[in-house]
């Protein structure tokens, strides 16, 4: 069983596109949201990072961008 979107994202716009992968919820003692992407990396109108950003923000946190390249990448 999964758990609810935190209530910064539940209530977002975009809250339809969002779902939990597990059942772990917010970590209490967060430095920072983590933000994976591996495909889309647009900075604009790039709902995975928008959704991390309003997440962030709730929390009162920074973001980590990461982009793991792969070994095929030109």
């Amino acid at each position: 069983m999964t758990n609810p979107l935190p209530d910064a994202l539940a209530t977002w716009a975009e809250a339809a596109r969002v779902r939990s992968l597990n059942a772990h919820g917010v970590r209490p003692a967060a430095c920072y949201v983590l933000c994976w992407l591996q495909q889309a990396l647009r900075a604009r109108d790039n709902p995975v990072i928008d959704a991390a950003i309003c997440l962030a923000n709730d929390l009162g946190l920074p973001v980590l961008v990461y982009h793991g390249l792969r070994e095929d990448y030109p």
